[in-house]
């Protein structure tokens, strides 16, 4: 299992990085694969990148077990960036896009996601001058694995296409 890793850009700028694997070698991951759909949360020297690449149990029957998607996080704040794998759950996702609808046309309220397993959880909230501003938290692995617990302000001109990446994710895995 990976865990996650934050140091500080600076401190492995010189590390040379490992040679790939010859043809024939080691397969990819799924969280290595080009993604099919992805969302980014942007603001003030911030990006917060999730993305999807395809149904956990692609041939899955029940409800719960068909929902499951794999994903990745990426996170690049001002001198941290982390990457992992996790599973993310459509119902959350839609319940996100929801609450980012109804906060882009009201300019009132948050809209929250937070993956069941707790490895990703994102809110933001629109503040009385019309200011967009993101409380953040990762942690991988899951419930054990290094935290990272961030903030940072955002333009509500970002929510369009926010919404618009939300909304072409759950057309192509609904909820």
């Amino acid at each position: 299992m990976r865990g996650l890793l934050v140091v500080p850009k600076e401190a492995i700028e010189h590390v040379k990085p490992k040679a790939r694997p010859k043809k024939g070698g080691r397969k990819k991951k799924w969280s290595k694969m080009v993604p099919t759909r992805e969302f980014d949360i942007r603001g003030h020297g911030t990006l917060i990148r999730i993305a999807i690449h395809g149904y956990e149990r692609p041939s899955a029957q029940d409800y719960d077990d068909a929902n499951w998607l794999n994903a990745s996080a990426l996170v690049a704040i001002s001198g941290f960036r982390a990457e992992f794998s996790y599973h993310a759950y459509t119902t959350d996702l839609a319940r996100f896009l929801d609450e980012l609808a109804t906060l882009h046309s009201t300019l009132r309220g948050t809209a929250s996601l937070h993956s069941l397993e707790n490895d990703v959880t994102l809110e933001g909230r629109v503040d009385s001058l019309g200011a967009l501003h993101w409380t953040c938290t990762v942690q991988h692995p899951q419930g054990i694995g290094a935290k990272l617990e961030f903030g940072f302000s955002s333009d509500q001109s970002y929510l369009p296409s926010l919404i618009a990446q939300l909304t072409d994710i759950l057309d192509k895995y609904p909820a």
